[in-house]
């Protein structure tokens, strides 16, 4: 099989984007060390110079709906390939407005969460994927990992406040831990923002940050996205 591929990555958050669905091995794809290695595989094709439409899978074979670094990462995709530094996104959980700023960090607009959820220690929103939300003076990783095991459909997010920024620690459904999550930055704003007077935060991941905004219709998502290079399947990777 001769089939090309890109790998392009987001805060640490790495997929590896081929061209229209093929039946391949995700999880063997996905494997590092035996595979390209990446947090998930995301599907493309275009329908217009200024449209791309994704199918995001989890590193374990598992489909999601949404994946905002996914997101950031295609509009990235489709500015190399197609020079387009503004344009839309379709995905299973609908349509999203992207645009390449002069900085050349990427935007997109997530659109409005729906909080889903509120207890008194966690959230529950809503952003085309499931997500649960704890703030916290201070946690432990293993403590992430036994919420995560009990709450198999959701992302999980543990929260805490440092100095500018709040400081977010995220295992991601079919992935487990991962460097940063669009989709989890987005929710975490739209819960904060319920009980205090914000326009605009900075969340820090373990790699990087990601900045959020509100804007007329919708949640602005912003951070980079960088192809780390372009490559060929050789070999039987079908499954």
């Amino acid at each position: 099989m001769m089939l090309e591929f890109y790998k392009i990555t987001a805060l640490g958050n790495d997929f590896v984007f081929i061209p229209e669905k093929h039946d391949i091995d995700i999880v063997r794809v996905c494997r590092r060390k035996f595979g390209i290695g990446a947090d998930g595989v995301i599907f493309y094709k275009y329908n217009s110079d200024n449209e791309i439409e994704v199918d995001f899978f989890n590193s374990d074979g598992s489909h999601a709906k949404n994946c905002g670094n996914g997101l950031r990462c295609a509009a990235r995709l489709m500015h190399e390939e197609k020079g387009t530094s503004e344009g839309n996104i379709i995905t299973g959980a609908g349509a999203f407005h992207f645009n390449i700023k002069q900085d050349n960090t990427v935007a997109v607009n997530m659109g409005n969460p729906q909080l889903i959820k509120t207890e008194k220690d966690y959230f529950e929103v809503d952003v085309g994927n499931l997500h649960r939300i704890y703030i916290k003076d201070n946690y432990i990783e293993s403590e992430i990992v036994e919420v995560a095991k009990n709450n198999p459909d959701y992302n999980v997010e543990f929260i805490m406040k440092q100095d500018d920024c709040y400081r977010v620690k995220v295992y991601e459904r079919g992935v487990g831990f991962t460097m940063g999550c669009g989709t989890g930055a987005t929710a975490i704003f739209s819960v904060l923002r319920e009980f205090s007077d914000i326009s605009n935060i900075k969340l820090r991941f373990d790699g990087g940050p990601l900045f959020l905004e509100t804007s007329s219709d919708g949640i602005i998502l912003i951070g980079e996205a960088q192809i780390l290079f372009k490559g060929i399947f050789q070999g039987n990777w079908y499954t």
